[in-house]
């Protein structure tokens, strides 16, 4: 679905060379070839958390960073980039990442999504705007093979068609 719409942005672009990169492709070597949560840091559009940068009690000393987004909290999945290497601008003004978080609540963010990432707790740090509905949830906790199920019943329950059928 999201390589689709890559595809899509750089087709309605086609003037334009534009490089697109996904938080699964890997160089010669297995290393991703682009860290798109550190991306997103630098871009502005999240606040990258690493435990070094807040007060966090790690076990084992192997905590994994997570990034905060201003309107939906807690965020781990960046799927990839779009890069225009041909296009420049002098004025252009690099946002700095939003820090919306107090140290104590990144800190808890942090130890919510390695200790707890199951109960989506660690979304919710510092009062996101939005939040992901039940039907949302239940859809990431489906393993991906059942999902189209999922979907199928879904559509099967809430088809406004037959809602308005059965009036």
């Amino acid at each position: 679905c999201m390589v689709h719409y890559f595809s899509k942005v750089k087709n309605i672009l086609s003037d334009v060379e534009v490089v697109s990169l996904h938080d699964f492709e890997v160089d010669p070597r297995r290393r991703p070839r682009i860290l798109v949560q550190t991306a997103g840091h630098v871009s502005g559009a999240v606040r990258y958390y690493k435990p070094c940068d807040v007060q966090v009690e790690q076990r084992n000393n192997n905590f994994y960073p997570v990034c905060h987004h201003p309107r939906w909290g807690g965020w781990f999945a960046l799927r990839g980039v779009l890069i225009f290497p041909g296009l420049e601008d002098s004025t252009l003004v690099r946002p700095q990442p939003p820090d919306l978080l107090s140290s104590g609540e990144a800190g808890e963010m942090l130890e919510l999504y390695n200790l707890h990432w199951q109960d989506w707790r660690w979304r919710d740090v510092g009062c996101p705007e939005e939040k992901y509905s039940p039907a949302q949830i239940k859809y990431f906790e489906t393993p991906p093979a059942e999902r189209f199920k999922l979907i199928q019943d879904y559509l099967a329950n809430n088809n406004p068609s037959q809602d308005e059928s059965s009036s």
